[in-house]
């Protein structure tokens, strides 16, 4: 068996870190397992992170900084599902346990990334422009996709301090219009509004049209053009 180049590696790598479809059907999972404790946790969750998406897409350089908790508790729960994962965890209740994992690394990034402004507003300009380049790397050859969303991610991440107001209203929106999108599509499959095995471009689809409108909504508000950073 050949051993995979660092090219190879690092396709695979961004491929599973930035695939939109993939991250879907991973949060989606997630969000899903809640039913086997409780049905309303679940759609109290789902429910919760659709507000959340629609408030970061329409809002999210108006209210930036608390935009940044928000971002952060999101990457604090991704980390508790991930850790869920790779870690040999044994647990009584398992589900009751990654719900507490997923609350204190939520809360512990949400606290966290105001107070980290320069790092979390990299990753958020270079984490929302990486994923919306994520459809156009088929046409990139193989296997140097990986070097089409790096420089997507440091392109966006230094663009959201080199042009701050406009960079952020398209990062926000196509941030929470993912989340928005990831909740209301989890919902439909759950109550067989969807088939599984529907066609993801629907979801791209929604997906853009929410994108546009929230970049248009958030373009008629007012707002600073540059953010107040804490000291």
């Amino acid at each position: 068996m050949s051993t995979p180049t660092l090219s190879q590696l690092m396709d695979g790598l961004t491929m599973q870190l930035m695939q939109a479809q993939k991250m879907f059907v991973k949060l989606s999972g997630s969000f899903e397992r809640l039913t086997q404790t409780n049905a309303e946790t679940f759609l109290i969750t789902t429910a919760a992170i659709a507000l959340c998406g629609a408030i970061y897409a329409f809002f999210g350089y108006r209210i930036y900084k608390w935009s940044l908790a928000c971002l952060g508790a999101c990457v604090g729960g991704a980390l508790a599902f991930y850790l869920m994962d790779v870690l040999p965890i044994q647990a009584d209740n398992h589900v009751y346990f990654q719900i507490s994992m997923v609350v204190v690394l939520g809360l512990v990034g949400g606290l966290t990334a105001p107070r980290l402004f320069h790092f979390f507003t990299f990753l958020l300009g270079g984490g929302a422009l990486a994923l919306a380049l994520h459809p156009i790397v088929p046409v990139v050859p193989k296997p140097y996709g990986w070097l089409a969303l790096v420089a997507g991610f440091a392109a966006g991440g230094f663009m959201a301090f080199l042009l701050q107001r406009p960079t952020l209203i398209l990062a926000t929106a196509i941030a929470g219009g993912y989340l928005l999108g990831v909740a209301l599509f989890t919902l439909a499959l759950h109550f067989k509004v969807l088939p599984r095995n529907f066609n993801f471009h629907i979801f791209e689809g929604f997906w853009g049209v929410i994108v546009l409108v929230a970049v248009i909504a958030q373009f008629q508000q007012k707002g600073p053009k540059q953010i107040p950073q804490p000291v």
